[in-house]
């Protein structure tokens, strides 16, 4: 049939390529502590907001490597010190479209990258 073709690829999301994609990590600590940052008052986006650890997707990235790839940057972490739980949800708003994934984090000592952070907020996963 000629149109095989829709059943194939699935319904196309008009717009899709003009999306900002980022990701973040919800972090949880070994005591069940969400990980927080504050954003750097240097930086161009957002300056001294509270968000969740991560950023844009590069080229070539998946989401899911973005945001473990931020975790890493942003809170001087190695890739030992992290496990991925799963894939959380996308949230999208406007041309923005945010992908999240649980991960557990082990041995963080509070250390971060202070280019882009200025401070490190852990919050009780029970405070939710």
């Amino acid at each position: 049939m000629k149109y095989d073709i829709l059943k194939q690829t699935g319904p196309l999301i008009i717009g899709e390529g003009d999306l900002k994609r980022s990701a973040v990590a919800i972090a949880l600590t070994e005591n069940d502590d969400i990980i927080f940052e504050v954003r750097s008052e240097t930086i161009g986006h957002q300056p001294g907001d509270i968000c969740l650890p991560g950023g844009g997707v590069e080229k070539g990235e998946t989401p899911e490597q973005a945001a473990m790839r931020e975790l890493m940057e942003e809170l001087l972490i190695s890739e030992d010190q992290f496990e991925l739980i799963a894939p959380s949800s996308i949230f999208v708003s406007g041309m923005q479209e945010i992908h999240s994934y649980l991960c557990r984090v082990t041995g963080y000592t509070g250390s971060y990258q202070r280019e882009e952070v200025a401070g490190i907020l852990q919050v009780p996963l029970s405070f939710f």
